[in-house]
């Protein structure tokens, strides 16, 4: 008689998990899930809060949907020194008003 032991059921998706992408918050310096993050990205000489679900190519930069990452970006200047362009007043306050909306 031969010793078998049964195999532990395997998840119906071959036992791989995706991976989620994660991108780091200028404030925070956190690896986080993309998903949870907030996009501002570069397009030509002005910056522009990318689209939630959209997927535009250019330079971009993530912050956490949390009032302290916003106020700590917004005081030290991260997203102007992470794509080397001014962020605008109308800019910070959709960026505020999708924090909100997402928090």
């Amino acid at each position: 008689m031969t010793g078998t032991k049964d195999a532990a059921p395997q998840p119906e998706d071959g036992g791989k998990k995706k991976r989620q992408p994660a991108r780091m918050c200028v404030a925070c310096r956190e690896m986080k899930p993309q998903a949870g993050l907030i996009r501002v990205q570069r397009a030509g000489e002005e910056l522009i809060l990318a689209p939630r679900g959209g997927r535009i190519a250019g330079r971009g930069a993530y912050v956490c949907p949390e009032e302290k990452c916003l106020t700590r970006a917004r005081k030290a200047r991260h997203f102007d020194r992470a794509l080397g362009a001014a962020m605008t007043e109308e800019l910070w306050e959709a960026l505020a008003c999708e924090a909100k909306h997402r928090g």
